[in-house]
Parts: structure tokens; sequence; C-alpha cells
């Protein structure tokens, strides 16, 4: 699984990083098809890849993968994309908690970690790396700063668990919460993960979402 946020800031230029974004996550598909599963070589194969292309623009990333035979869960992240994992709770089995969460890297406030073609950004090295067991039903939650940003750990738990009783499939799940994140993104007098940051960062009271890109992936461990 693989999610790469082209930065917006450069369309003022000329430039569109979604090309970037794009040309990024195609070289980590095609390496993984190939068979490499160490995420930080893929991920750094990849940068190389859309440098010497000459690809501009800038982007965070996030990418994992599970070794089906160890149960082992790989990841790499740069930036404020990132990935949870909702899981049975082991002492409730009848509840859902999340087991595992990325950090967003961000510089300051709004400046995420990020891969690209000026002086000031991130590589390969900058990510965050991390190997973790995965089991079978566990649920991986993927996506772009547009979705963490507008939406909870808590409406996330609620989300999956109502949509795992309804017997939704991972794309459906995948769909109602990127409709979630976005309802929640232009509701101007919501408390959203954004609001309580830009809060704290800016010792000033905010409300609301933030209107962005939303790209989320659902997967199920089986």
């Amino acid at each position: 699984m693989g999610v790469a946020d082209g930065v917006y800031m450069w369309k003022e230029l000329g430039i569109d990083s979604g090309t970037m974004a794009r040309t990024l996550m195609e070289t980590c598909q095609h390496m993984v098809a190939a068979g490499c599963e160490d995420v930080y070589k893929v991920l750094a194969t990849a940068a190389r890849h859309v440098e010497s292309e000459g690809v501009q623009g800038s982007c965070t990333a996030c990418l994992l993968t599970i070794n089906k035979d160890s149960g082992k869960l790989q990841s790499a992240t740069l930036g404020d994309s990132g990935f949870l994992i909702i899981g049975r709770d082991m002492h409730k089995p009848d509840q859902l908690r999340i087991k595992f969460r990325t950090n967003q890297l961000e510089h300051e406030f709004g400046c995420p970690y990020q891969l690209g073609h000026h002086q000031y950004a991130n590589s390969p090295q900058d990510a965050d790396l991390a190997t973790l067991p995965v089991a079978s039903g566990d649920i991986i939650i993927m996506g772009s700063d547009g979705l963490l940003d507008n939406v909870s750990e808590l409406e996330m738990v609620q989300q999956v668990k109502q949509l795992t009783q309804s017997g939704a499939r991972p794309g459906a799940m995948a769909q109602q919460l990127a409709k979630l994140a976005f309802d929640n993104s232009v509701d101007k007098k919501r408390s959203t993960p954004y609001s309580r940051a830009a809060t704290e960062a800016f010792d000033m009271v905010y409300s609301g979402g933030k209107p962005d890109d939303i790209t989320v992936l659902v997967a199920v461990v089986s």
C-alpha cells in the first residue's frame, strides 16, 4: 500500500506535484511487484528514479508491505500522510482499538517533511521506519493529511465498527471514510485534529476542518 500527496503550492510556479507523487508511487509499485519488500530500499530507489527523470515538485510519502509468511508489516513514512491499524482488543474481543499509528513528520505546523527537487527537501533517510506484527482481521487505514487532519481516531474506530458490522468491504469503507473527511473539512464549527493542532500551534481558538485533497486506502489482513 502506498500514498504520496503532492504539495499544491508548486502550482503557482507552473509545476504539477501530482506528477511527482504518481511517478514515485508507480516506481514503488513496480519494485514491490518485482519482489522487493524492504520499504526503505523501495522508497529510496523510487526517489532516486524521480530525481533522475527530472520530475519537479514535492510530495509526502507513506508506504508499507506485509510479509504473508511472517505476518510482519514494514512501513516508511515521510511527512503528514500515514496509516493506522485498527484491531480487536485482546482483553475485550468485542471492541476495536487503535493498535498502531504513524507519526506526522513536520518541520513546523503546516510544513510537512517532503521529497522534492528543491534544496530544502528531505531525503528518504528522514523517513520514520516501523516493523510490527499484524493479525488476521486487522484493518489498515492509510491516507493523506486530508483524511488524518479531518477525522479523529475515535471517529475512525466508530466508522469501522459500524461498517464491519454491516459487512462492508474495504472499498466501501474507504469511500465512507473519504466522505466523512470531506464533510468534516467543510464544517466550520467542527472540532477536528487540524483545529486542535492549530489552536495549540497559534495559541488561539480555531474550529473547523481543513479543505484538502483526500486519499483513503483500506485493507483487511486475512
